[in-house]
């Protein structure tokens, strides 16, 4: 009997280190779920540099759009203006359910950019659901005609995009 009363503290001391250690694992793995918030190039949801990319890669290669062969354009830059108005979008489609360009209080693209104070000359605005990456929603607007014709304006300069739980919009401008 002395001989089992000498094991059960080390045992419930082993217990101790091993909930000690799995609790500090479980809070490490969970550290690592926030790392991309931490990116500087992770915006809005979307990685603005993989945005950029992809968008660009499309732009300076020229695209079949379907309906049109685009020629290659110059490459467009981001804006972290048209990045929040495209995320405000799509948080909004994610949080009312409905999945278009006028959202139900009847504004426009448009209406969304100069709410943020962005004096735009033109703009165009993509949007998608569903979507798991930056590379797959950049696929999805370039295999749509109306999408694609968007990328490949040399009239836009600049672009921002933002998502909310599978809700994207990318928006693509240029200055008065």
């Amino acid at each position: 009997m002395r001989n089992k009363s000498i094991f059960i503290p080390i045992l419930n001391a082993m217990k101790y280190l091993i909930a000690t250690v799995l609790l500090m694992s479980f809070l490490a793995c969970k550290k690592k779920e926030t790392t991309p918030q931490q990116d500087p190039n992770y915006v809005f949801n979307v990685h603005k540099d993989q945005i950029l990319k992809y968008v660009n890669e499309a732009r300076v290669k020229g695209c079949d759009c379907g309906d049109s062969i685009m020629p290659p354009v110059s490459v467009v830059v981001w804006n972290d203006t048209l990045a929040k108005t495209a995320f405000l979008h799509s948080d909004n489609m994610n949080k009312n359910n409905f999945f278009s360009h006028t959202d139900p209080a009847g504004n426009k693209p448009g209406d969304r950019l100069h709410a943020q104070g962005y004096d735009w000359a033109s703009y165009a605005e993509n949007i998608s659901v569903g979507e798991f990456s930056d590379s797959a929603v950049v696929a999805d607007w370039l295999s749509n005609s109306g999408n694609c014709k968007n990328i490949m304006t040399a009239e836009y300069k600049y672009i921002g995009a933002g998502m909310q739980t599978f809700y994207w919009t990318l928006l693509l401008t240029s200055h008065k």
